[in-house]
């Protein structure tokens, strides 16, 4: 890495013999200040060949910058690298807190004897600080964020875990200019601007923006930028001054331009990959963006639920100069009718555009809801889509060099995602396989460079982009349990004591490859918002074809396919209580030579890897159930957390309670030997209990979302109590769920989903206060109060939870 520098001052000999430090100097004063000409001449040339390069000249002063060293010996003063907060506060830059370095003297800075007769004083250049923000304003509707959200959607993550991030690739940018805005240096990002028109004054606003899709999917890559006045011909020229492997466009022309198209073919001849947007809005595809030369980008738009559709702000079709040329060939992400409001980006602040989307204060979907000159926008189109794609052309070609730009587009087409609902701009309706509305669909950065993916969803939204940010991401679909080896629809169960239990995985290929020689291994645990990996996972009472184990192999996943395993046999260990069913998580994680698991242990970040947390429980109108949850302190995050109690979508009727801790410490399962019983929890020491309860006993939960903090002792777990109560006019098929979140700060460290099923009838009902089951229908279930009731579903699980055997009805 180059040397940093220090940079500094050196204030000149006025020329009436003022002295700057003794006087105040204004407006009015400021001309007895200055210094002669023959002054600065000679103090220029003094400070160059002291070795300082000079940045600056005023007849006040020479802005000089060096080695620090250098300054050292010429002003016999010690000079310290410190740091600071450049914005003034804290900001995390993937994972990191961004700092900034400069020089800070020990004691005054002296001018040498043979420069008094030249300089006054010499000062280093303090530290600046920007007090504009790095970061989108808050928007209180569904929305991205760059580079996150676009790193995420376009499946970008994953790729760079596998060291793939466009290092050794050139993209050049050509567009409406350049402002260097906070976002930029915030996020580790730097862009080499072209041409001296200017480029880093965008007064449009659009380049400064869309810039950011790019570097967001290809962050490695080396960034150039060449500001598009009214030229586009010479654009081009100039950008091939940056030896580029991908050039960039986001704009248009309004009719066919012969030097322009030939610069574009010979730039594509030369083996540049050359990616146009399709343009917005009704009318057909538009130019350049429909030469076949080029890569045409059209748009997908993406939910909060993950669901996808094309857009219909964007534009597809042919146009009159390219006959027969159908466009799109692929889509990057874009925005919704009426403006395409969608990607919170950066732009110069007053600029037309942050103007513009401002649109008078309207609110969305007609306004962005950002001031009009903060500095920020929330748009999209297949002007952000385009660098998008340009960023997977470089990782691309950082994975495999020396593609022909043909070749890069078939990579393109080869890695994109099917979207097949919705409808263009223009009417085309997006379907199965390539379509005029989108093309061959969305590209898919990871699948780009990696052609096998298996994976397991999360949860029902889950699309297999990672890390996964929807909520609930411990509730997977594609892990369920059957009371019997039936290969049964994917309905989960609870388990059941007593009995053989049989868990089904489906596993899933995104990729545009077969997935050979899949492993599934399968782990439960206790319920927790703070399992950990692996300390908390255990193999016992797993079986697979009878003999213990917890590995079932799948032989191959064709490309875009799926398969469930033959079923894991599993005998759930007794409850710890007797008269409580219990409740278990299930982990299961997915791997084949050709996708290792890179994220252990974390479900959000890794697509391999997927858990069940869900406790379902059968009720009768009137009854009730307490479910028992364990939290705890994960990991390096011991201290202040908080519970957060979801009912939203549980009618009022039913009564939601959370109960009082139970003061008893729960061992880690690492510590305890292989096989041993369980044993009953140590109650923990009252000092412990006062200084660190678990949770206050709040009683019935009325609102959609309380949260309640937590104070967790290290190295310790305590268990919680929620209990749901049917209402006595619940109809049977009625489904009542609560969502129970740990949080660590901001950090979502667990989650259980607890379900009550309401149902007409049991086959077994056991009495928690006697031990005692009864079969359906005995007189002695009315003599039974509604809280106590439990249903059982055999006899052998109510066996292996301690129960006897009515003496009325004799239950076998």
């Amino acid at each position: 890495m180059p040397e940093l520098l220090a940079h500094g001052y050196a204030a000149l000999k006025s020329a009436t013999g003022a002295p700057r430090r003794g006087e105040r100097v204004t407006v009015d004063n400021v001309r007895r200040f200055h210094a002669s000409k023959e002054t600065m001449a000679q103090a220029r040339a003094a400070l160059e060949r002291e070795g300082f390069s000079i940045r600056g000249v005023s007849p006040l002063g020479i802005s000089i910058a060096g080695p620090p060293a250098l300054f050292e010996r010429a002003f016999r003063a010690r000079l310290l690298q410190k740091t600071y907060h450049p914005f003034g506060r804290p900001v995390r830059v993937r994972g990191k807190v961004l700092t900034r370095k400069y020089f800070s003297p020990q004691g005054e800075l002296a001018v040498p004897p043979h420069l008094s007769d030249l300089l006054e004083y010499v000062r280093l250049a303090p530290p600046i600080r920007w007090f504009a923000t790095p970061d989108a304003p808050a928007l209180g509707y569904y929305h991205l964020d760059v580079p996150e959200d676009v790193q995420r959607l376009i499946d970008a993550h994953a790729a760079h875990d596998q060291g793939i991030n466009g290092a050794g690739v050139r993209i050049c940018v050509i567009d409406s200019g350049f402002h260097p805005h906070e976002w930029y240096a915030a996020h580790g990002f730097a862009i080499t601007l072209v041409g001296a028109n200017s480029p880093d004054d965008d007064d449009v606003g659009h380049g400064t923006g869309i810039t950011t899709n790019a570097m967001a999917v290809a962050p490695g890559a080396q960034f150039f930028g060449v500001k598009l006045d009214w030229d586009g011909a010479a654009a081009f020229q100039l950008a091939r001054t940056t030896n580029p492997h991908v050039i960039t466009c986001s704009w248009g022309t309004w009719w066919f331009d012969a030097a322009l198209h030939d610069e574009i073919v010979d730039a594509v001849a030369h083996n540049i990959t050359v990616c146009f947007a399709c343009g917005n809005g009704p009318g057909g595809a538009a130019w350049p963006g429909s030469m076949a030369e080029v890569v045409s980008v059209g748009g997908t738009y993406i939910d909060e639920h993950g669901a996808m559709q094309a857009s219909n702000y964007a534009s597809s079709g042919t146009n009159a100069n390219e006959p027969g040329r159908q466009c799109p060939d692929v889509c990057g992400l874009t925005g919704l009718n009426p403006h395409g409001i969608y990607i919170a980006m950066p732009t110069q602040d007053g600029s037309d555009l942050d103007g513009d989307f401002h649109n008078g204060g309207a609110a969305f979907p007609d306004g962005d809801e950002t001031a009009a000159d903060d500095g920020w926008l929330v748009a999209s189109g297949t002007s952000s889509a385009t660098p998008q794609v340009a960023g997977v052309a470089a990782l691309i070609l950082q994975h495999t060099p020396g593609l022909t730009p043909a070749q890069v587009k078939t990579e393109l087409q080869n890695c994109c995602r099917d979207v097949t609902a919705g409808s263009s701009a223009n009417g085309d309706a997006a379907g199965p396989g390539f379509d005029n509305a989108t093309g061959w669909g969305l590209v898919d950065a990871f699948i780009a460079v990696h052609p096998v993916d298996i994976w397991c969803r999360d949860c029902a939204d889950d699309n297999g982009c990672v890390p996964n940010t929807y909520p609930h991401a411990w509730t997977s679909p594609d892990v369920w349990v059957r009371a019997a080896d039936d290969h049964g629809p994917d309905v989960g169960l609870n388990p059941e004591h007593g009995q053989a239990n049989w868990v089904y995985v489906r596993v899933r290929n995104r990729g545009r490859q077969a997935a050979n020689n899949v492993q599934v291994h399968l782990y439960w645990a206790d319920p927790s918002t703070a399992i950990v990996w692996p300390a908390d996972w255990k193999t016992d009472g797993i079986k697979v074809d009878g003999a213990a184990g917890n590995t079932r192999v799948i032989g191959t996943i064709p490309a875009g396919g799926e398969a469930v395993t033959d079923a894991f046999e599993w005998w759930p260990p007794d409850p710890d209580t007797a008269g409580d069913p219990g409740h278990f998580c299930l982990l299961v994680r997915v791997e084949c030579p050709d996708d290792p698991i890179v994220h252990e242990g974390d479900v959000r970040g890794g697509n391999n890897i997927a858990m069940r947390n869900v406790h379902v429980v059968d009720l009768l109108p009137d009854m009730e159930f307490t479910f028992k949850i364990q939290v705890g302190a994960p990991p390096k995050l011991e201290g202040k957390a908080t519970l957060a109690i979801d009912r939203a979508g549980t009618p009022k009727t039913v009564l939601v309670e959370l109960g009082p801790a139970i003061a008893r410490a729960v061992t880690p399962a690492a510590t305890q030997p292989p096989g041993a019983p369980r044993a009953e929890p140590p109650a923990l020491p009252a000092a412990a209990v006062a200084a660190a309860p678990a949770i206050r006993p709040v009683g019935a939960v009325t609102r959609p979302m309380v949260v309640e903090p937590l104070n967790l002792v290290a190295g310790q777990r305590q268990e919680v109590q929620v209990r749901i109560k049917a209402p006595r006019g619940a109809r049977p098929g009625q489904v009542f769920r609560v969502g129970v979140d740990q949080y660590v700060g901001e950090a979502n460290t667990g989650h259980v989903t607890l379900m009550a099923r309401v149902v007409k009838e049991a086959k077994y009902v056991g009495d928690r206060s006697t031990l005692t089951v009864h079969r359906w229908g005995c007189p002695g279930i009315a003599q039974v109060r509604p809280e106590n009731r439990l249903l059982i579903k055999t006899v052998d699980a109510a066996r292996a939870m301690k129960y006897q055997p009515c003496a009325r009805c004799r239950p076998a």
